[in-house]
């Protein structure tokens, strides 16, 4: 069998527009063929194979160059001699010329197209920092208000700001040490063990002379693990000085209340980022009005 082979050239703008007129130019090779099969006897027309290549014209791109700086020295003879212009001359040469002030501004811009893409790039990135700093800003203020405005007790001095009751120490019970005044002023750290003994002295030193031999650990939260074997590491040491610590929270019994009321005094305990001003403010004020001894408080970190 005879075989005819033809090539058809597509050239466009893009690949979407070359492939695009590929397609119609297809579907008309179609519609011919039916007719030429009607014509001139039986055949087949069949696509045997298709490449597709991207070319830049580096010939182009320099005509280019060359249009856009004639065109940029043409726009700035134009502008030395307008501006030469006096004032009725120039509404002269506007009106023959058929320029509007619009008109006349799109000529500017267009004239100068590369130092617009420039600014336009300059302005892109001086927004960016400034959205940069504004987001860090505005982060910054609505963290700084969460944190002032949260209801939670931050840390020990601010209970001792806060409180008229004494405010023993805190006892860090995940590990972390406490930068005391001592040790901001000397650069050391004292260890949790000394901090946990300096507390025990104070709290001892004040039953002593209260003659205080029982005390009732009250927390408003729940204690963890951790929390929990302070408490009791707390309680067996305060035992070897003769000092009784019994441990509850907020929810006991009416009769272990009946009984805090009338032999014990609480030794409130905190955690900071939990407890907070509202727990405290409640507790002080059911112990006050039933005639409990709040003998100070603990916070744990």
């Amino acid at each position: 069998m005879e075989e005819s082979l033809f090539y058809a050239e597509v050239t466009g703008k893009d690949v979407h527009a070359a492939k695009k007129m590929a397609e119609t130019l297809q579907k008309a090779l179609k519609n011919y063929s039916a007719s030429v099969k009607k014509n001139a006897g039986n055949h087949r027309l069949e696509l045997v194979n298709s490449m597709e290549s991207i070319t830049a014209d580096s010939g182009l791109q320099s005509q280019q160059r060359d249009k856009k700086a004639l065109l940029s020295s043409n726009y700035t003879n134009l502008k030395a001699m307008t501006d030469a212009f006096s004032k009725d001359q120039l509404a002269v040469y506007k009106k023959e010329a058929g320029i509007e002030k619009d008109e006349d501004e799109n000529l500017s811009e267009t004239g100068n197209g590369e130092a617009g893409a420039d600014e336009r790039s300059s302005t892109f990135r001086k927004y960016v920092l400034l959205g940069l700093f504004a987001g860090v800003f505005v982060y910054c203020g609505v963290y700084t208000c969460i944190y002032i405005f949260c209801d939670k007790i931050k840390s020990t001095d601010e209970m001792r700001r806060i409180y008229t009751f004494p405010v023993y120490g805190t006892i860090p019970v995940s590990g972390k040490k406490i930068k005391t005044a001592k040790s901001l002023c000397t650069g050391s750290k004292d260890s949790e063990k000394q901090e946990e003994e300096k507390l025990l002295n104070r709290i001892c030193m004040t039953c002593n002379r209260r003659k205080i031999k029982n005390l009732y650990a009250v927390c408003d939260v729940t204690l963890g693990e951790k929390e929990t074997q302070c408490l009791e590491s707390m309680k067996e040491r305060l035992n070897s000085h003769g000092i009784h610590l019994k441990t509850a929270d907020a929810g006991m019994d009416a009769d272990a209340w009946e009984s805090l009321a009338d032999d014990e005094s609480i030794l409130l305990i905190c955690r900071l980022g939990f407890t907070t001003h509202r727990m405290i403010d409640d507790a002080m004020y059911f112990y006050h009005e039933n005639g409990m001894n709040v003998l100070g408080a603990v916070s744990l970190l």
